[in-house]
This record gives structure tokens, C-alpha cells and sequence, in this order.
């Protein structure tokens, strides 16, 4: 079974984790819990901080092509709102 793209995040949460706690000079035990180790709760929170960072970064991305496409329309475009407003329901279309 392939895994979901929603536990591929979680995974990469937990040994981004691990891998900063090997580096701690006291790490706790518990830190130091390969993902497959771990209760479905704690796997259930990394997913949660995976799915955020993931949609941070689509947030970021967005508002970064957002203001490129406003820098290229020019102000005395009459259509120029209207495009804007276009892409941003495509956006919410994508989201839904």
C-alpha cells in the first residue's frame, strides 16, 4: 500500500525531528522515535504539523505569483481588478 501524500509529511516531520534531537546533547528517549515506533496519536500530530508547513509554503508561493502577475498587468489595464479577482477564484476553486 502506498503511502498518503498526508503521511509522507508526517514522516518527514518525525525524521526532521529525530534528526535534530541526534544533534541535542540530552535528547530524551522519546525524541529519538523512528516514525514507525510511534503511537498513532503522535503520528496523527506530526501529519497535523506536516499539513501546515505544506500549506504555508503553498500560501507563500501564491501570494509570491500573485504580485509577480500584478507587477506584469499595468494599472491602466481596465481589466487589470477583474484578472486579478479571476485568478484568485481559480485559487479558491483549487482549494475546494
Amino acid at each position: 500500500m502506498t503511502e498518503s501524500l498526508r503521511e509522507q509529511r508526517g514522516r518527514l516531520v518525525r525524521e526532521t525531528w529525530v534528526t535534530w534531537a541526534k544533534r541535542s546533547r540530552h535528547p530524551k528517549p522519546s525524541w529519538l522515535i523512528p516514525w514507525d515506533g510511534l503511537d498513532a496519536d503522535q503520528r496523527e500530530v506530526d501529519m497535523l504539523i506536516g499539513e501546515a508547513v505544506a500549506a504555508a509554503a503553498v500560501r507563500a508561493e501564491r501570494a509570491r505569483l500573485f504580485t509577480a502577475i500584478r507587477h506584469k498587468i499595468p494599472l491602466t489595464q481596465p481589466w487589470r481588478g477583474e484578472a486579478l479577482d479571476l485568478i484568485c477564484e481559480v485559487w479558491r476553486e483549487i482549494d475546494d
